[in-house]
């Protein structure tokens, strides 16, 4: 039995053992409750009735698994349990016959396997888990970590610390890449009425390492950069983000041209593909391309000629909109993040069709953007009853709003040279009216969000170095 394997000696103290353990609130322990706090060894203060307070922490011990299974339970300090199951184990064992250790990529896919161990597909009755826990081992003189010996011969050295990092923060560490992953800037709010742009020159972020991973971390972290002094050349913004990664081509082609104030060029393209963009009415804020899966996540533009007056740009904070829409109205808030609508585009030869939400959360269930566009539609479905119906657009409504509250707006005027980065979900973008007539010519293009993550974790971590511009 594995529970009579489980008894060391832990901090100096010797513990029961698995079948004496303590009888612990087994909870399912979502990774934003587990602050890095709970991860300390620390004095149990709950009562008698939860744990037994002279036990150090955090001790491990079995459960059962469904199945017919056996896992493994991290006790914490908090009285908090985590129920490991023994293919959340077996998933992240790296011994040398289930990984491929250069690539650290797993070459063994135990799903493939039989119940009993082998493979086949007999497997045993009442038993679901291809591979299963054997025995456990707890090792180390302080108790930190275990081995677990598996059903099909593998066995691992698990540390309980290891295991925390990656359920207090799984973005910032990874099974393959372990915690030599930096951790990347948190999105932040900009402050109300009080937003600046960061601004960069063009030859800092194309020469040295350091400014470019400066420049990338303000755009993870606020959403938007401005780059100054780029050349007006066309097609030069395209050598500037080969230093970033891989641009996105679209159906407009590697960049698109917003070129407005010059006779004989109107609102279709060369393409003879339309856009309100190219006239010269003022845009309201959207967000590009919502019709597209997935949608371009970061968004240039880069300013060649300007003699036009007016034509002011309008950048929207939509995490900071979102949290308000939260503030105002939770029902509002979820209808925006639960109810899928439809996004088209039908102004060229071919059509576009997607479907998301107005609003968009990350894994964490926190705000990762919006995405409305009124020139894509945003058509909702036919919903059960006309309440609903009715909440829906009310919730619409406030989002509308909020998005012309120019507490939530930075403005820049776009000037020859000026590039702007930012990104197409966490940033919406608009155009006032372009007051009086002149050439205004501004070209665009998209990158996406793995370029600027893995760009800007490679330089904060040396392991890249930025080419020469070509």
């Amino acid at each position: 039995m594995l529970a009579h394997r489980i008894s060391k000696r832990l901090a100096g103290v010797i513990t029961a053992t698995a079948s004496r353990a303590p009888s612990l609130p087994r909870i399912a322990l979502p990774p934003h409750r587990l602050q890095r706090a709970a991860l300390q060894t620390q004095s149990h203060t709950q009562t008698q009735t939860q744990t037994a307070s002279h036990l150090p922490f955090p001790v491990v011990d079995e459960h059962a698994a469904s199945g017919g299974g056996v896992g493994v339970s991290i006790h914490l300090a908090s009285g908090e349990c985590l129920a490991l199951h023994p293919q959340w184990l077996r998933e992240r064992c790296r011994c040398d016959k289930c990984t491929d250790q250069p690539s650290r990529q797993p070459v063994v896919d135990v799903f493939m396997h039989s119940g009993d161990g082998t493979d086949g597909t007999t497997g045993v009755a009442n038993h679901r888990h291809p591979v299963d826990i054997q025995a456990v081992d707890i090792v180390g003189d302080d108790g930190r970590a275990f081995d677990v010996h598996f059903t099909d011969g593998c066995r691992q050295v698990y540390e309980v610390d290891t295991i925390l990092e990656e359920v207090a923060d799984p973005k910032n560490f990874g099974v393959q890449l372990g915690a030599s992953v930096k951790p990347l800037p948190e999105p932040k709010p900009w402050p109300p009425h009080n937003a600046s742009l960061q601004q960069y020159s063009c030859k800092a972020i194309s020469t040295d390492e350091s400014a470019m991973a400066s420049a990338l971390h303000d755009l993870l972290e606020s959403g938007v950069v401005l780059i100054k002094d780029v050349p007006t050349v066309e097609n030069y913004s395209l050598k500037l983000l080969k230093l970033i990664g891989t641009v996105r081509h679209t159906n407009w082609g590697p960049t698109f041209q917003v070129h407005t104030g010059v006779p004989g060029i109107g609102e279709v393209d060369d393409a003879g593909q339309a856009d309100t963009a190219y006239t010269e009415m003022a845009i309201p804020p959207h967000v590009d391309n919502p019709y597209r899966n997935p949608m371009p996540q970061y968004q240039i533009l880069h300013c060649l000629v300007n003699h036009s007056e007016g034509g002011g740009n309008i950048l929207v904070d939509a995490i900071a909109v979102a949290e308000e829409i939260r503030r105002q109205s939770p029902r509002a808030f979820d209808l925006l993040a639960s109810t899928i609508v439809r996004w088209e585009y039908g102004g060229g030869l071919t059509p576009y069709i997607h479907f998301s939400p107005h609003i968009t959360l990350d894994y964490r269930g926190r705000v990762s953007g919006i995405v409305y566009s009124n020139k894509s539609g945003g058509y909702a479905p036919l919903m059960a009853s006309v309440e609903t119906q009715e909440a829906f657009y009310e919730a619409k409504a406030m989002l509308g709003r909020l998005l012309m509250d120019d507490r939530f707006h930075l403005k820049h005027r776009l000037e020859p040279g000026d590039m702007i980065i930012f990104s197409n979900l966490r940033v919406l973008h608009a155009r006032e009216t372009i007051t009086k007539s002149g050439e205004r010519y501004v070209q665009g293009s998209y990158i996406d969000n793995d370029s600027v993550t893995s760009t800007y974790l490679g330089l904060v971590q040396g392991t890249k170095k930025l080419d020469a511009l070509q």
